[in-house]
């Protein structure tokens, strides 16, 4: 037979920790802003990282020129200036 006694405590104190790790992969260094080009694709190398934000795709540049007709002429990306 097992018999015990319960006696009243001033208080009890309880604790843990809780260690949560999200995602797999070696962390994400590059860059986090980038603009689309016009002639190729703009690839960041970011399958199978971590990341710590969220990525921002810039509008593509435009700028309007005048012309020898008298016009304007719209170019758009900055291929056209080396860029």
């Amino acid at each position: 037979m097992l018999t015990f006694e319960l006696q009243q405590r001033e208080s009890l104190e309880i604790s843990f920790a809780v260690s949560i790790v999200a995602g797999k992969g070696d962390p994400y260094t590059g860059a986090y802003q980038v603009t689309p080009k016009i002639y190729g694709p703009v690839v960041l190398e970011t399958k199978d990282k971590s990341m710590a934000d969220d990525v921002t795709v810039l509008k593509i540049p435009q700028f309007e020129v005048s012309n020898e007709a008298g016009g304007n002429t719209l170019i758009m990306g900055d291929e056209y200036y080396g860029g």
